[in-house]
């Protein structure tokens, strides 16, 4: 057998790899179209899988500390699961129908609607997160309770017309995704009604967290992580909604589903548990912080500094003076203590020293040999403690 024979079977034995187009039609039920929403899509989704990776080690952590709770599972590990499990089944349905293209008319006049709905849900969980949020920064006002309640049952039930009532299946590609019908209520509207719930929320919580800060000398950490968890989610979620609100003015005749909506989905999602997060993290470290105050509500943080006490004219009395500087955040009537105690080694000398030791400020206690300094400033309560 020469060259020629080798080269003519193998040829014929190993036949040319098909074409894209011939793998497309022999698998009609998979999109390969290489379109930029199918990237944007893909996107998506890798970024919400690597968030729930990332975010595993706190949801088991969050199941344990409930395990241990009292009173069961907090508002705070309900919403938690709430809106990670129905991002995740959003998400997932939304796909679906994009890509799988073996929809027959009859299952995707079933189908085109378990998205939009699902949409509203997820929109709706996160609106409750952040507006108990921003009750609790609020001290819980009634007014401020009153406010959120009428307004959002409002922003809802505009956002549900917007978005379930104005679709229509569509097909046209093989696949299933709910296209805008002819409505008097555009789909963008949708986006709109949530930017703006967003906006007037996050703009009272921020209002009420700098109001806060103003009784004390510096934002504490807890405040400085509330304020900054709503800047950051207000940012996010305001670009996410504008740019579904640009794709869709610029694509009218097509789908919200076929813009940026998956990338909206993973958005809400990430920055809405992001709050949960850090309001559990918070309370796990408050309750990490020594033992419990008399009236439990709060933790103490002491510094001891020793010293040797003198009269105002300078001379050294013999007196050993020991500072105890206790912390105490108490949630309940919202104040900050600080006392200074004295024990003395020669209680005679200070008995000698009462007038010299009133005059800096401090004042005798019923206890024997022991004196005692206070004061109190106003501090905010947080939503830690209501939603942890």
């Amino acid at each position: 057998m020469d060259l020629r024979t080798d080269i003519y079977h193998d040829r014929h034995s190993n036949p040319p790899l098909p074409l894209p187009t011939q793998v497309a039609e022999a698998m009609p039920n998979v999109s390969c179209q290489p379109d930029p929403i199918s990237f944007l899509r893909i996107a998506s989704m890798a970024v919400a899988s690597y968030d729930y990776i990332l975010t595993l080690p706190v949801e088991l952590r969050m199941y344990r500390s409930m395990s241990k709770h009292r009173f069961g599972w907090s508002i705070n590990v309900v919403l938690f699961i709430l809106i990670r499990y129905i991002s995740i089944i959003l998400l997932t349905t939304s796909n679906v129908g994009w890509f799988y293209r073996g929809f027959s008319p009859i299952a995707c006049s079933l189908y085109y609607s378990v998205t939009p709905a699902l949409k509203v849900t997820q929109i709706v969980i996160s609106q409750i997160i952040i507006g108990y949020r921003t009750w609790n920064v609020s001290q819980r006002s009634s007014d401020i309770g009153t406010f959120f309640l009428m307004f959002g049952f409002a922003i809802s039930g505009l956002e549900s017309f917007a978005n379930i009532r104005t679709h229509t299946p569509d097909q046209t590609s093989g696949n299933c995704t709910p296209v805008s019908a002819q409505s008097p209520v555009p789909q963008w509207v949708f986006y709109l009604l949530s930017t703006i719930f967003d906006l007037v929320v996050i703009g009272l919580s921020s209002f009420f967290l700098i109001n806060s800060a103003r009784g004390i000398s510096r934002m504490t950490s807890i405040l400085r992580m509330l304020f900054y968890d709503g800047l950051g989610y207000i940012v996010v979620l305001t670009a996410a909604n504008v740019l579904n609100i640009i794709l869709y003015q610029k694509n009218s005749e097509s789908s919200p589903e076929t813009s940026g909506a998956s990338f909206g989905y993973t958005a809400v999602w990430i920055m809405s548990q992001r709050i949960l997060i850090h309001i559990h993290e918070a309370a796990e470290v408050r309750a990490r912080r020594g033992p419990a105050l008399p009236n439990g509500s709060g933790t103490a943080c002491n510094v001891r500094i020793g010293r040797v006490g003198t009269s105002d004219s300078g001379r050294n009395l013999g007196v050993q003076v020991k500072i105890e500087r206790a912390v105490m955040v108490d949630y309940a009537p919202n104040t900050y203590r600080e006392s200074l105690s004295l024990s003395a080694r020669d209680q005679s000398s200070i008995a000698s020293t009462t007038a010299s030791t009133i005059t800096n400020g401090l004042s005798p206690s019923t206890e024997h040999g022991r004196w005692e300094w206070s004061e109190r400033a106003s501090v905010p309560a947080t939503a830690t403690d209501s939603l942890a």
